[in-house]
């Protein structure tokens, strides 16, 4: 049982983590992106996709 409390924190954590962290790209993508480059406006669904890839691309456990 202890083992299951311990993965659904696991797991609850790493949620608030990715939504806490696709706030700012999500309001700095909204701000700065479109005028500096023309691109278009990001829904958040779209911005946690991003900070998915940027995750991949970087190392989600990478210590450099």
């Amino acid at each position: 049982m202890k083992l299951l409390h311990v993965i659904v924190g696991f797991f609850l954590l790493t949620l608030a983590y990715v939504f806490v962290l696709s706030i700012p790209i999500y309001f700095l993508w909204n701000w700065l992106m479109p005028s500096l480059f023309h691109l278009p406006r990001i829904e958040y669904l779209q911005c946690i996709g991003l900070l998915f890839i940027i995750m991949l691309v970087r190392g989600f456990f990478s210590n450099d």
